[in-house]
């Protein structure tokens, strides 16, 4: 009788060893699994993160292009409005010159 309890006890703890064994390495696998995608994840954040500094680094590049457009424009146009105001102020300063002809004696 005490035989076949000790064999049947060997037998339990055998099957129990094995379980546990098998347990760890499931265990043991998907703990590579997680920190692999972990891995995949942060590096695809990472990549996410390069695009959209890039995107808002482009539509700086081009916010400041067209700002310095629109200065370009005012400053030409500044200059115009002040071509046409100088020629405005000599043509009315011309026209409204005292004549410098001696009058004519009779």
């Amino acid at each position: 009788r005490e035989r076949i309890d000790h064999e049947t006890e060997e037998t339990i703890a055998r099957r129990e060893e094995k379980i546990k064994k098998q347990q760890q390495l499931a265990l043991s696998a998907l703990l590579k699994r997680i920190q692999r995608d972990r891995n995949e994840q942060l590096k695809q954040r990472q990549i996410a993160d390069q695009r959209l500094i890039q995107r808002n680094k482009n539509l700086l590049n081009d916010l400041l292009v067209k700002h310095n457009n629109e200065i370009k424009k005012t400053v030409e146009c500044i200059k115009q409005t002040l071509e046409e105001a100088k020629i405005s102020d000599q043509s009315a300063y011309t026209n409204s010159k005292p004549s410098t002809a001696l009058p004519i004696k009779s």
